[in-house]
């Protein structure tokens, strides 16, 4: 048994020689795969570490566990027009804390989805000022606004389609968020990806860990 041990601590061991008469260890294949093994752990865990504290955000601003699963709303919206400056800015990123109906008062900013047909010819979901609460045959209805424009959009606003009410804003970071969801940011996020497991086969390519 002892000289079994001996023998696999010699060969783990053995210096091979390239063919510029330089030195190197070669690393064995099962090491190779454990490694790689780890790697693609570490990417599982970060990747429910991500999603889990998003669908934790999304709990603690009440939105419900039929919202997490199906992924129709966000407490996070970015603002992509001019229509509530100064307030809103293009390029902000908005908190939205979903609140029912009757929770919601003139003067609040509401982040809602536009009713048919304006859906068509607006963006939807659209964060807008309510300047009217009305209520015809039993149902609530919003007129909103933007506060950076003439006039009062050209819809009312159902209940049921008010996600919620604004809540707070972090300036700017938005155009990250757009620039992720445009093509080139896609293409961008791939790229990375991609390389982040090819570039440690390349790199032992160039220290000679790979086997000849």
């Amino acid at each position: 048994m002892s000289i079994g041990w001996t023998e696999a601590s010699y060969v783990t061991r053995t210096r091979a020689t390239k063919s510029d008469g330089t030195h190197f260890t070669p690393k064995l294949p099962g090491a190779r795969r454990h490694n790689n093994a780890k790697r693609v752990m570490g990417v599982a865990v970060l990747i429910a570490v991500i999603f889990g504290s998003y669908a934790s955000v999304m709990v603690a601003m009440g939105y419900n566990a039929q919202d997490v699963v199906s992924g129709m709303y966000s407490p996070f919206m970015v603002i992509s027009s001019q229509s509530m400056q100064p307030v809103l800015n293009y390029g902000d990123l908005v908190l939205v804390r979903r609140e029912p109906a009757e929770c919601v008062a003139v003067g609040d900013i509401i982040a809602f989805n536009v009713p048919s047909p304006y859906d068509k010819m607006a963006q939807s979901p659209t964060v807008h000022k309510v300047v009217e609460k009305l209520n015809e045959n039993g149902i609530t209805y919003f007129k909103t606004k933007g506060d950076n424009n003439l006039s009062e959009d050209q819809w009312s606003v159902p209940a049921e389609n008010v996600i919620g009410k604004y809540t707070g804003k972090v300036p700017y970071i938005g155009f990250v968020v757009v620039f992720l969801k445009s093509p080139f940011g896609l293409a961008a996020i791939a790229t990375l990806m991609a390389l982040s497991f090819v570039y440690p086969y390349f790199k032992k390519r160039r220290r000679g860990g790979a086997n000849p």
